[in-house]
């Protein structure tokens, strides 16, 4: 497997970064909010859900479109330019719901918002998140031969 892209290098980093920050976010929630992390413990799940699968897709998005792996599998012509748009939009719009996730749902009490603003934010928020998460688990089902090959290699 060989590098083809200097946006291969990039990717990594974002990814390493990404995971770095949820890992701070967790650590962080946990000494200074532990009793509001166990009463809401679900809502807590699907934070981490989101951001796990954020990398996980990140990690297949980057070894797919900055490495030859493609063309060592042979299926280069099911990947397009277009889709790299699409993937690159895509990590960037849930990057975007994990973070508003965290502010409206999880810590709504810091908000300044009006109290009836932010459950209308929250309901829409939750609803967002859930459709993320099943774009994300479809993007990781579609590009998961990209993953196995790598481990294999």
């Amino acid at each position: 497997m060989k590098v083809v892209d200097i946006s291969f290098y990039f990717g990594i980093v974002v990814v390493i970064l990404t995971f770095i920050t949820m890992v701070c976010f967790v650590w962080e929630d946990i000494h200074r909010h532990k009793e509001k992390i166990t009463q809401n413990i679900g809502k807590y799940g699907v934070f981490i859900c989101m951001w796990l699968l954020l990398v996980f897709w990140g990690l297949i998005f980057v070894l797919s479109y900055g490495t030859n792996i493609l063309s060592l599998m042979g299926e280069t012509a099911i990947y397009d330019t277009k889709e790299k748009i699409g993937g690159v939009i895509f990590i960037l719009w849930a990057v975007f719901i994990a973070v508003r996730y965290y502010l409206y749902v999880l810590f709504s009490e810091f908000t300044s918002d009006n109290k009836n603003d932010v459950i209308k934010i929250q309901r829409q928020t939750i609803f967002l998140s859930v459709m993320t998460i099943l774009v994300e688990v479809y993007f990781i089902y579609k590009y998961i031969n990209v993953f196995v090959f790598w481990i294999s290699v």
